[in-house]
């Protein structure tokens, strides 16, 4: 979370499992910051990041889709 710039308080669904990639453990934790899920790959040895992955949710895309459509409908009055 502290790579994301979030708190505790700031994520919502948060899952933690433990896998095995190559060889190694690794730690694959997701959470969730209003409209971006991330997904990260931590080794369980060291807690080094492997890898980030962050995502916009469709509920933020809907609501910039209806901003604009409100947008256009008010030039066109």
């Amino acid at each position: 979370m502290e790579d994301a710039g979030l708190t505790q308080t700031d994520v919502t669904r948060l899952r933690v499992s433990k896998d095995r990639d190559d060889g190694r453990t690794i730690y694959e934790v997701q959470f969730a910051n209003e409209n971006t899920e991330y997904d990260y790959e931590v080794e369980a040895s060291n807690g080094e990041i492997m890898k980030v992955d962050m995502e916009e949710t469709r509920q933020k895309n809907s609501q910039a889709q209806t901003d604009q459509t409100q947008t256009d409908q008010t030039q066109q009055g």
